[in-house]
């Protein structure tokens, strides 16, 4: 699997979980590709879209891991997208 399929992977699993996912061209570039906020009161991850791509993808990876405690088939599937992410590094 390429590195913008694991990107597409990882969105996905961010909305099956409930979490908002956006791309957007930060003015100021983000020093580790995005990351979690909220907004609202609901959780947010925004992503530099001009980041490079594993940058945009351990951001991701790293504001789902500081977002949830896993059930077991949540945490199974976060562990094994998060082990594919850092195979690209």
């Amino acid at each position: 699997m390429d590195a913008r399929h694991l990107l597409d992977e990882l969105v996905q699993a961010a909305q099956r979980l409930g979490v908002e996912v956006r791309s957007e061209p930060f003015e100021t570039p983000a020093a580790m590709g995005g990351g979690l906020c909220v907004v609202r009161g609901a959780h947010l991850v925004l992503i530099d879209q001009g980041a490079p791509l594993i940058d945009r993808l351990r951001a991701l990876a790293r504001a789902l891991g500081d977002l949830f405690s896993f059930d077991v088939r949540s945490r199974f599937m976060y562990c094994e997208l998060v082990q594919r992410t850092y195979l690209f590094t």
